[in-house]
């Protein structure tokens, strides 16, 4: 029987492999001392690690029994002869149980386990030593660490970030940094009485630290004003004070509701009525310079104020209305009674100076002066036309004394400021003569004839639009001669002469005052046009055709034959055109008549011979008039809710806006 355990010399191929001693290290009788339990052991390199492991593991039989069963071999080994150092045969063992290979298996996993920690516990090391040997100290090196530290970094961001939204979230919090930063506000309100519901002026507005006073629409905008919440406060005399609480945001801080003050003090009682009529005038105002009274349907106005002195200045006004002064004791609560008249003046030629002088005067007689001196060199043939709105007169007169050269007056033509009483002269308008149309808006149209060229120029008379504001003419047409010209519903309608020889601008034209949208109308020679209403005008043109159009929308159809009585109205429209005036001349005297353009009604305000133009609204129920017959020229009064009329002043009969008169 063979004996394993018997002890044989070791041949070439019985010398243990190189690598299985790297792995395990040298046999027993070959390993190193083992050192005793007390004394110190020396540090292990990797590789002896792993041996250590491997051997404990071996000796306590993890690698498996070696012993024999039965016949002395386990089941899982082969035999195979070999030959001895003697020659003899003998049989050894073969390793491929599988106790070995669980034993290479092991010993795989350690290496490759032990490998892994090593390497990270290396690596664990340099980035230890790394970190270490490039941080620097203090305050740079903590900023460096914690920039390098991605996690603490993301989150010192987040919170800055949350904490920095929760303060702008809080107002308090927010207005307190913005206020720190120097950011600053405006603010910008109205005042207003809260009775009368007009403006207060010279309110005292206080934000904050900040003050400024309301202007004449009762409007004030403060700026430089700290944020957060703060009082506004307001403070007038003869009004009740008035503090709110607020908040100034970033920006303007625009109000849109005004702020309303209560009038406090004592109460004067005023009636204002029309000067002509003795009718209320609704919405007319009494201040005292602080407070207002508004006047009701019965022109009743009470205003309520703290008088600083016994005797109390008073103003009245209205509009279209000459402002009122009124002079009261403050201890009289005694119901007062006011009288307005028109604010607009009588603006005329007089020559009771032995000149041709033009004045303006009140229609009560009061405030008269002289605009422009006469200097005797005018005609009699004068023309004055008032602008309906503003106060501007245009004036032409042959006042400079130049003749032409058969040794006519030429006539120049004049603006005339009637507030400031001054005057101006409109260059290039010198002519033999000058004849106005109409204003319409700041544009006056009218018509020159050019001195020098005889009747038979085509340039001779010049039909020019001339604008106030801009001090600028635009010639709208010339001809030989017009054979009419007319201002209807701010349009220029124009019939140039064809002199007797067949021509395509001897026609009916329409065009707006700055030259522009000319259109023709009829396309034939005009000779008359007769407007026998607001919205129809009758034409006469060649070969004694009619023609009625129709001034809405210019629409014109022939008549079978001549009107029976064609007759001509001048329309002259109130401020708000909700009226307007015309004169007829009705058995032998003028008619003045009214026509409500709203509800299409007329009616009859006045008649007597010598009636006619120029006539001028004063404000939406006062109107002045002319009446010139062999008793008198004078300037009249209306009001047309008033039955009379009364005398403004005696004047010199001068052409305005009448009948065109430039035939041949």
């Amino acid at each position: 029987m063979f004996n394993h355990n018997k002890s044989k010399p070791q041949s070439d191929e019985d010398q243990i492999d190189p690598e299985i001693t790297k792995i395990m290290g040298p046999p027993p009788e070959e390993a190193a001392p083992q050192l005793s339990d007390d004394a110190p052991k020396p540090e292990l390199d990797e590789q002896q690690r792993v041996n250590q492991l491997l051997n404990t593991n071996i000796n306590e039989g993890e690698v498996g029994d070696t012993s024999t069963a039965g016949n002395g071999m386990s089941s899982d080994q082969s035999l195979s002869e070999e030959t001895d150092y003697n020659g003899q045969k003998i049989i050894s063992e073969s390793n491929t149980s599988s106790d070995d290979t669980k034993t290479d298996q092991i010993v795989k996993d350690i290496i490759a386990t032990e490998g892994d920690d090593l390497i990270d516990a290396k690596d664990e090391k340099i980035a230890n030593l790394s970190v270490k040997t490039s941080r620097p100290k203090g305050i740079k090196g903590l900023i460096l660490a914690w920039w390098g530290h991605k996690k603490l970094r993301n989150f010192t961001f987040i919170v800055v970030f949350a904490s920095l939204l929760a303060l702008a979230l809080v107002p308090t919090t927010r207005y307190a940094i913005l206020n720190t930063a120097g950011v600053k506000a405006s603010v910008s309100l109205m005042v207003i009485d809260a009775k009368s519901g007009r403006p207060i002026k010279n309110v005292e507005v206080t934000v904050a630290d900040v003050t400024a006073t309301t202007n004449n629409d009762g409007y004030v905008s403060l700026i430089n004003i700290k944020l957060g919440p703060t009082q506004l406060e307001f403070a007038k005399r003869s009004f009740a004070p008035l503090s709110q609480n607020i908040v100034i945001g970033w920006g303007s801080n625009p109000f849109a509701d005004p702020f309303q003050m209560k009038p406090v003090g004592s109460k004067y009682s005023f009636v204002i009525t029309d000067w002509l009529s003795k009718k209320p005038i609704i919405k007319a105002e009494v201040t005292d310079g602080d407070s207002i009274g508004i006047a009701d349907d019965s022109g009743i106005a009470i205003l309520t104020f703290e008088p600083k002195d016994d005797n109390v200045k008073l103003k009245i006004k209205a509009d279209g209305y000459r402002e009122e002064s009124l002079q009261i004791e403050s201890s009289d609560k005694t119901t007062k009674e006011v009288k307005l008249v028109p604010q607009k003046p009588d603006v005329f030629v007089s020559r009771r100076s032995g000149k041709y002088d033009l004045y303006k005067r009140d229609v009560d007689g009061k405030n008269e002066v002289v605009l422009l001196a006469g200097t005797g060199n005018e005609q009699e043939d004068i023309s004055l036309l008032v602008h309906p709105e503003t106060p501007t007169a245009a004036f032409v007169s042959s006042r400079d004394g130049k003749r032409n050269k058969d040794g006519y007056l030429l006539s120049n033509l004049y603006m005339v400021d009637i507030s400031n009483k001054t005057v101006s002269k409109v260059e290039t308008t010198e002519s033999e003569r000058i004849q106005l149309i109409d204003w319409i808006g700041d544009k006056l149209i009218f018509v020159k004839i050019v001195a020098g060229p005889s009747g038979n120029n085509n340039g001779r008379q010049r039909l020019i639009s001339y604008d106030l504001k801009q001090d600028k003419q635009t010639e709208l047409a010339s001809s030989n001669y017009f054979n009419d010209v007319e201002v209807i519903n701010k349009l220029v309608y124009y019939a140039p002469s064809s002199g007797g020889v067949a021509s395509a601008n001897s026609q009916l034209f329409k065009i707006n005052p700055d030259g522009s949208s000319k259109a023709s109308l009829v396309n034939k020679e005009v000779w008359v046009l007769y407007r026998s209403s607001y919205e129809k005008m009758q034409v006469s043109a060649l070969n004694n055709t009619w023609y009625d159009l129709s001034i809405s929308d210019n629409k014109v159809t022939a008549l079978p034959g001549s009107p029976a009585t064609p007759n001509h109205r001048i329309y002259v429209n109130s401020p708000g055109d909700s009226n307007s005036l015309y004169v007829d001349i009705r058995d032998g005297k003028g008619v003045l008549s009214i026509q409500d353009l709203k509800n299409n009604t007329e009616k009859v305000l006045y008649s007597k011979g010598g009636l006619g133009y120029p006539i001028r609204w004063l404000n939406d129920k006062n109107i002045l008039f002319r009446i010139s017959n062999s008793q008198e020229t004078a300037d009249y009064v209306l009001n047309i809710d008033a039955p009379n009329p009364i005398k403004v002043t005696d004047a010199t009969n001068t052409s305005s806006t009448s009948r065109w008169y430039y035939y041949r």
